[in-house]
């Protein structure tokens, strides 16, 4: 152990720090913060004999509530799991870089995003799913990199790969963006030409958690979808800038167009403030109503296929705009809080917007990732394919399906530094 820590030394001082870093948040605001989503986690995570279901977010979140707080129910035990998620997810980064073949010094720029990001670990004191998100994204990409390794007769690990799919799958249970890697997962698994055998057991593996969790939402009367609430949220995204003169709009959704004074409002006051939706079909998306959500999601698709120009611009400046985003976007909800221990507190804040990802840094790892696939002369092609492509799918789905929203990018932003890091490697070395 001592040789392993003097050969990692800067690892080791960053995951000191990460740990550091980390203590002093959950004395400072313990037992845990909370978002305007966190009490409804908590509900979910205590209702019914294993775990509740609304229409308007997956249930995967509330059952890991459940599972790590049987049986005292003590929020405290959830947010010092997630302490140990952020720390576990600093090595894995670190270690997939270094197994990939990248650099030192880039792998641990690499683990300095992820141990000592403020917003990442401010999020880790929150109830919010990003950190376990993030966790079990990154435990995929590991398991998916380490399957493309031949063993000594040629053959690669399939059980890795089974179970990077299955812990992907588990992801979309708990954030439903996750799933918008799905795709770039699959281009990764064809590309390195993984057996057909393989990929078959992988993507059984991929369909198991998704099916169970489709299983028991059903059975519990909210349908088999993820999230049976998308019909409003894709309203709220497009309501905006719908043209209703020429869409073809069915009639049944026609009142649904916004009047000119709810115009250029943001996709969440559509659905969650006092709209022409909301007046409606009160209750939002919370409320289980089928026939709303079939009329907004109509709605919101006809506009889509009106203006597809439109859509795609307003999806691409908002992605741009995510990845341009300096860190400390938490920092105004702090001062809302009554710290527990406040000279600590005080000093977190004043230290947290100096240590956040600036939003140069992200556009910077992701324009590089994309000039390294671009030239694909080097080694590690597919897993930047893997890593930076995944990240920047789940947050292009997410801000494309709901909103712009920091917080998406932040679940994944663990694959973009790998990503980047090794896109980095390929082009200093060209």
């Amino acid at each position: 152990m001592a040789s392993l820590v003097r050969a990692h030394r800067g690892f080791t001082i960053l995951l000191g720090v990460g740990l550091l870093a980390r203590i002093l948040c959950a004395l400072a605001y313990w037992p845990a913060l909370m978002y305007a989503d966190s009490s409804g986690y908590l509900r979910l995570a205590h209702t019914g004999s294993v775990v509740g279901f609304v229409p308007d977010r997956p249930s995967g979140y509330p059952l890991l509530i459940h599972l790590l707080t049987l049986p005292g129910h003590r929020t405290a035990i959830v947010i010092i799991a997630q302490h140990l998620a952020g720390l576990i997810i600093g090595p894995l980064v670190y270690a997939l870089v270094l197994r990939a073949g990248g650099r030192r010094s880039l792998a641990l720029g690499a683990a300095a995003i992820v141990l000592l990001d403020g917003d990442l670990i401010l999020l880790e004191q929150y109830v919010m799913p990003e950190t376990f998100t993030a966790l079990f994204l990154t435990l995929s990409a590991w398991f998916a990199l380490t399957a493309s390794s031949s063993d000594s007769r040629g053959r690669r690990p399939t059980a890795h790969l089974a179970a990077s799919a299955a812990l992907l799958a588990v992801a979309g249970t708990i954030r439903t963006a996750a799933l918008f890697a799905i795709p770039i997962w699959l281009i990764y698994v064809f590309g390195i030409r993984i057996r057909l055998r393989s990929i078959a057991i992988a993507g059984a593996a991929l369909l198991a958690p998704l099916l169970a969790y489709a299983a028991l939402q059903s059975a519990a009367g909210y349908g088999s979808a993820l999230n049976t609430s998308a019909g409003w949220f894709l309203y709220g995204r497009v309501a905006g800038f719908a043209d209703c003169a020429d869409a073809d709009i069915p009639k049944d959704a026609r009142d649904l167009c916004p009047p000119n004074a709810e115009r250029g409002w943001s996709p969440s006051h559509y659905i969650w403030g006092r709209s022409v939706a909301t007046e409606r079909f009160p209750g939002g998306p919370p409320t289980h109503n089928d026939r709303a959500n079939t009329q907004l999601g109509g709605f919101a698709f006809a506009v889509i296929r009106d203006q597809p120009v439109t859509y795609a611009w307003t999806v691409t400046k908002d992605v741009g705009r995510v990845f341009l985003t300096d860190g400390g976007t938490q920092a105004s909800d702090l001062l809302s809080y009554a710290p527990h221990d406040p000279n600590v507190a005080q000093s977190i804040f004043r230290a947290y917007r100096y240590v956040t990802v600036p939003g140069w840094l992200t556009m910077l790892l992701l324009l590089s990732s994309i000039a390294a696939v671009a030239r694909h002369r080097r080694q590690h092609t597919w897993d930047i394919v893997l890593l930076s492509g995944s990240a920047l799918a789940i947050t292009a789905g997410a801000v494309a399906t709901v909103q712009t929203d920091y917080r998406y990018l932040l679940s994944a932003l663990p694959l973009l530094a790998c990503g980047g890091a090794l896109a980095l490697d390929d082009l200093l070395g060209s």
